[in-house]
């Protein structure tokens, strides 16, 4: 069935925020009819540009979609070339990017508006140049570029944030204050933020007050949040008390920090493209000229498939969240094979890879083959490779555990990586396949206890794992617990989520019963009252309106625990509404699932006996006696 034309942006944005890049290529080319004024190409060309960072795949697709749209008879517009613009600027081309506006102009009569006039300017403040600064705002001005508030404010807040850094606190009030006398400024809250963020940090109180009197004067009718806006300049000033010292020190602790020089070019000098020494863009073994540098010294379209143009990282980290683990280890071979100079971090994602895909001999053996590539420009052995060099063979089920924790790190440690739970659920539903429920069950119960499972709560894909661990190791109260909590919190619910719970209760059904017949009845009442949980946890899903008041009550929860209290379920297994309420309500997952497990007992006598404190030092005393 073909997709609905008010559903292409969305599923567009979509693809291209999981890097699904191909996929997302074939579908604009199949939805350029329904295109309007080239909203869709702008968009695809943005996504490409923000997810690859590569110029030549932008002018490669450019290129392309030019030779399409006449043969949907459709023109292009200023949408089309404003991403390519923004690349060009970013990218510290600014000829080609003034060769670009003068070609939408006279090849293909599209007028000069403020946005693309805008990004010029934009790109003059990137290099410093302040005095044509000047004069392109003044040229907006002459233009009436300025009319257009809101694309004009924009501008000008990205070209005042340049000027920020590199100016007086004198220069900067006169640079306000002459910008608002000649141009007429206006500033919205994030502007006018900005301009007193600059002020209070380099400026002294006699400017502020006279800020805050030129907009009583002019009228700016805007209200910041006071307690916020201290609260950004007090964690700036903590951040610069172990802020590095000097241009260098700036650059050495960005390298440290995200493995890339994450420095301006006008700091810098130079960018990936303009190294002088030759020798430098070959490849390392072979000398053959690098595959992106001889294509952009040629102009020729790109032979990759788009996906390709991401980092090495960004595309094993998207396999290896969709359980695509070979596809992953593919991506690591075909780097190594292009002689790519690889990272510790990709020789972690591939070891984790081959752990959990071929098992711990086949991380060992790639271990031993990767590390002497990469030792020297890491400074010690990475824990992680120790642990899996090191390891008892029967421990291969821990070792699982540890890779799936160590992902969450590498991915919570580089700002590119997502943290999100997609690995641990895909390996659990491996892990239940291979008839390993129990082992299933530990990492999801591990990883939801993590600080990982509290900083991102388990949704519906979490969820139907849970509950289908539950049921595979025949822990029907598990199954209960699943159910409630998705009543309690609407994050954990979602239609997959309610078809698991629905086929878990009919395989419930289905298995042996008790000989006993006080069991069976006792089973039977269960599996009875877990069926109109169901119905609830459905119709909740489906977004019955009688059952919006039907969820926890968060503050209540905290309160209670603050206080020590033990929260109370009247669960009785009750098939009524009333009931059911009552029980969601006062609803604490992390308590349930703790005493579930049998890490807390209803009864705190009880707890307060076996974590008693003279058998807790005893055992304490043990296991470092014990300790190698």
């Amino acid at each position: 069935m073909p997709l609905p034309s008010y559903l292409i942006d969305i599923v567009l944005r979509c693809l291209i925020e999981s890097n699904r890049l191909t996929t997302a290529k074939w579908l604009l080319y199949g939805s350029i009819k329904h295109d309007r004024n080239c909203g869709l190409c702008g968009l695809f060309l943005h996504g490409l540009w923000k997810k690859t960072r590569n110029v030549e795949l932008l002018n490669g697709q450019l290129k392309k979609l030019l030779s399409l749209l006449p043969g949907f008879g459709k023109k292009p517009t200023a949408k089309l070339f404003n991403p390519v613009l923004k690349a060009y600027v970013d990218f510290g081309r600014v000829t080609d990017a003034e060769a670009l506006v003068e070609d939408m102009q006279t090849k293909y009569g599209i007028p000069l508006k403020c946005r693309t006039k805008g990004m010029l300017v934009y790109s003059r403040a990137l290099e410093c140049d302040w005095d044509a600064v000047e004069r392109g705002l003044q040229e907006m001005y002459d233009l009436g570029f300025t009319n257009s508030w809101v694309d004009f404010i924009r501008i000008f807040d990205r070209i005042f944030l340049e000027y920020w850094v590199g100016h007086s606190g004198t220069a900067i009030k006169d640079f306000i204050f002459r910008s608002v006398e000649k141009y007429g400024i206006v500033p919205d809250r994030i502007l006018y933020q900005h301009m007193l963020e600059a002020l209070v940090e380099k400026g002294n109180m006699d400017m502020i007050t006279e800020f805050m009197q030129l907009a009583r004067t002019r009228k700016w009718n805007i209200s910041i949040d006071e307690q916020k806006f201290i609260e950004v300049l007090r964690s700036r000033r903590l951040a610069r008390e172990s802020s590095p010292v000097g241009s260098w020190q700036m650059l050495q602790a960005a390298r440290v920090k995200y493995g890339q020089s994450a420095v301006s070019r006008q700091l810098l000098g130079f960018d990936r493209r303009s190294v002088p020494i030759q020798e430098v863009n070959l490849m390392p073994i072979t000398g053959a000229i690098i595959p992106w540098y001889k294509r952009s010294m040629e102009e020729v379209l790109p032979s990759r498939p788009v996906d390709q143009f991401q980092p090495l990282d960004r595309q094993m980290a998207r396999f290896m969240h969709a359980g695509k683990l070979r596809e992953a280890l593919n991506c690591f071979r075909n780097a190594k094979a292009a002689k790519l100079q690889l990272t510790p971090l990709h020789v972690e994602l591939a070891v984790i890879a081959t752990l959990v895909e071929d098992g711990l001999t086949a991380a060992r053996e790639l271990v031993h083959e990767e590390w002497n590539n990469v030792r020297h420009l890491s400074p010690f052995f990475p824990l992680f490779f120790r642990q899996v060099t090191e390891a008892d063979p029967s421990a291969e089920a821990e070792l699982i555990k540890t890779a799936i924790f160590r992902y969450y790190g590498l991915c919570w440690d580089h700002p590119m990586l997502l943290v999100k739970h997609h690995l641990m659920a895909s390996t659990c539903r491996r892990l239940i396949t291979q008839n390993k429920p129990e082992e299933a069950l530990d990492v999801l119960k591990l990883a939801y206890m993590s600080r990982w499972g509290r900083r991102d709560k388990f949704g519906g894909t979490c969820m139907k794992m849970f509950v289908r661990a539950f049921q595979a190791t025949n822990k029907i109260k598990g199954v209960r617990w699943c159910i409630i909590t998705g009543l309690c919190r609407g994050s954990a619910l979602n239609k997959d989520f309610v078809v698991e719970v629905r086929r878990v209760i009919a395989a419930l059904k289905l298995q042996s019963k008790p000989i006993h017949k006080r069991r069976a009845r006792e089973r039977a009442t269960y599996l009875k009252y877990l069926d109109f949980l169901a119905s609830l946890l459905e119709r909740k899903c489906e977004g019955d309106p009688s059952l919006s008041e039907l969820h926890g009550n968060r503050t209540e929860k905290l309160f209670a625990r603050k206080r020590y209290e033990w929260p109370v379920v009247a669960d009785r297994l009750q098939c009524d509404f009333a009931s059911i309420q009552q029980v969601v309500k006062s609803w604490d997952e992390e308590f349930e699932l703790d005493k579930l497990f049998g890490r807390i007992h209803p009864n705190p006598e009880v707890t307060a006996a076996l974590w008693d404190e003279s058998r807790v030092v005893q055992e304490e005393d043990y296991f470092v006696e014990d300790a190698p």
